[in-house]
């Protein structure tokens, strides 16, 4: 059983308003993952314009990414502290443990109101977690 607590809602729509509350919602995750012990790295949290052109020559992003409006982050299972489990982005170069524990971490943030990139459709992305309400 994972015991969450409410995410505060900041009132407003403004960008502030939600790098706040994304913010908060990282650092639960982050805590989360501490107390599990599960070993992980993190980055991207902002990306540019030009980072975000160049990925989609790459085929490996999009231009509205929510990287660019510090309203997304990429979280890795790293247990030696530099290595990245799962990369490139495909289910087969992921051993079924690590898996489990990117859908647990998922699930976590799920519940907490935001949008994992292990559920998106187009593309397994199990280290992408945003904010839901970036429109």
């Amino acid at each position: 059983m994972i015991n969450i607590l409410p995410v505060k809602k900041f009132p407003g729509k403004t960008r502030r308003r939600k790098i706040q509350e994304f913010n908060l919602m990282e650092v639960r995750l982050k805590a989360w993952m501490i107390r599990s012990k599960i070993p992980f790295r993190s980055g991207q949290l902002h990306r540019t314009k030009e980072q975000a052109e160049w990925n989609v020559k790459k085929g490996v992003g999009i231009l509205n990414s929510k990287h660019r409006f510090s309203l997304a982050i990429d979280i890795w299972i790293s247990p030696k502290g530099w290595d990245i489990i799962g990369w490139p982005r495909s289910k087969r170069n992921v051993p079924n443990q690590w898996q489990s524990m990117y859908r647990r971490m998922g699930e976590y943030w799920e519940k907490m109101g935001g949008v994992w990139g292990g559920a998106f459709s187009s593309r397994w992305d199990p280290y992408h977690y945003e904010h839901p309400e970036h429109k």
